[in-house]
């Protein structure tokens, strides 16, 4: 068994509220299993420098290095990886890793292929003796040949994982200061990002198959006692009481939701929280119940304003008419209502993109995101425009970003077109009368400000 291992979060753009619950989670795992292995965790999101990694990973020396990569990281990171000693070995993971191995297998030891807290436990013992083929779920260099192990991961279960280790990581309360989920209430509050499930049962081509890759079929919940202790934790150790579910759909799971909200109003915890939501999962009933335990905002994925591009390129499964429904309600239940927006999906008419913005304005949204449709490898939107010769990927796919590039070009559109489109999208909606109280709100304080420059500079 190796004795040091030191994970790496290489995020160089994009300051985030978001820390790697990941990484996080797989440490806190391995701690119970091998109490005397030493773990560090090395996070660029805040100092931006991968020489500061370079000379922690000189003075810490570790065995062994974990490396998370997606695809927005990942030609940086190669170019990171290409600097680490040739000494240590290197375990890459994270989910450009799992749908594509081959794309950085080259100039690591090991990949790691979906969820990692077993795979990592079990490489943590055997690594020492390189008896790597029945470790699940990797790819490995003998002989400068590549190997697939034997043996496929099994699903672990969530209340089996240990709480995220948040202590390791050094900059952890500039996260809770630049966490914004509750922004439309407050832009002054703290708070955190928890995960209470793995996986999606939807087939959106944007998303899957990565999300089945990485978590499997179906979704896993935590029990909601388990997340009870989880959130009772993070308000004893951090003075925490706002909180996010980052999972891709919270409520889809009613029987589930009912019962988490029944123990937080038993318990009478005075929390508040945040969660994403598909348009279809929610009504007025089941609003009204997590805002009596809660909730005061909700991330919807609205995508477009065309049922053309919901239907035939985005295949998400929703009807534009249930939109508006929806938002009414949840304004009704005093429910802050976010909106996930795309722009520029494969073959979108500049006449579609428009809908997408008048849509977003015409909706009593308190927050509008507008990214750029970019077809990560490996999903169905890639696979699709892959067959497709009217379409030009441009550039390398490690230069994807949905935030300010355009990754392929097709007649409808060129790239300059969707870009400006997007930003005129983002800068409508908040300039728009009924966004300047959400604008003024964040001006009453120094971390309001901070966190408004830091969401204008994605798109500017």
């Amino acid at each position: 068994m190796i004795d040091s291992l030191t994970f790496i979060f290489p995020r160089l753009k994009y300051r985030s509220g978001d820390p790697p619950l990941g990484i996080c989670s797989i440490a806190s795992y391995l701690k119970r299993q091998h109490p005397e292995l030493k773990i560090n965790i090395l996070d660029s999101t805040f100092h931006n420098s991968f020489k500061k990694i370079k000379n922690e990973i000189s003075r810490i020396r570790p065995q062994a290095i974990g490396i998370y990569i997606d695809s927005v990281m990942y030609k940086a990171v190669r170019e990171l990886i290409r600097e680490l000693p040739k000494t240590t070995i290197l375990i890459a993971g994270g989910p450009q890793v799992t749908v594509a191995p081959e794309s950085i297998i080259d100039i690591v030891d090991i990949a790691v292929i979906g969820e990692a807290e077993d795979t990592m436990n079990r490489l943590i013992e055997r690594l020492p003796q390189r008896d790597l083929d029945s470790v699940p779920s990797i790819y490995f260099k003998r002989d400068r040949t590549i190997f697939k192990s034997r043996e496929e991961r099994k699903q672990i279960e969530l209340d089996s994982l240990e709480i995220p280790a948040l202590d390791l990581l050094e900059n952890l309360d500039q996260y809770f200061d630049l966490w914004h989920y509750l922004d439309p209430l407050d832009p002054a509050k703290r708070g955190l990002n928890v995960i209470a499930s793995r996986g999606c049962l939807f087939n959106c081509s944007y998303c899957q198959p990565t999300l089945r890759l990485i978590f499997g079929d179906g979704i896993r919940y935590k029990s909601p006692q388990y997340l009870i202790k989880e959130l009772n934790y993070y308000r004893e150790s951090f003075r925490i009481e706002n909180f996010f579910f980052h999972d891709d759909t919270l409520p889809v799971n009613r029987d589930w939701i009912n019962r988490f909200c029944d123990i937080i109003q038993n318990n009478k915890m005075n929390i508040l929280w945040g969660c994403n939501s598909r348009i279809d999962t929610v009504d007025e009933e089941l609003l009204n119940k997590m805002y009596q335990s809660g909730l005061r905002v909700i991330h919807y994925g609205i995508e477009s304003g065309s049922q053309r591009i919901l239907d035939q390129v985005y295949n998400k499964g929703i009807e534009l008419k249930r939109v508006g429904k929806t938002i009414e309600s949840t304004r009704k239940s005093r429910i802050y209502p976010s909106g996930f927006f795309m722009i520029g999906a494969p073959d979108e008419s500049k006449k579609e993109i428009l809908k997408t913005i008048n849509l977003s304005l015409k909706l009593n949204l308190a927050e509008a995101s507008f990214s750029i449709t970019t077809p990560f490898i490996g999903t169905l939107l890639y696979q699709k425009m892959k067959k497709l010769s009217i379409f030009k990927i441009l550039g390398s796919s490690s230069n994807f970003d949905y935030y300010s590039k355009v990754s392929f070009q097709n007649g409808n559109n060129n790239a300059l077109v969707v870009s400006l489109l997007q930003k005129t999208g983002v800068t409508l909606f908040y300039l728009h009368p009924r966004h300047w109280a959400y604008l003024m709100r964040h001006f009453r304080s120094l971390r309001g400000i901070k966190k408004l420059l830091n969401k204008i500079a994605r798109f500017f």
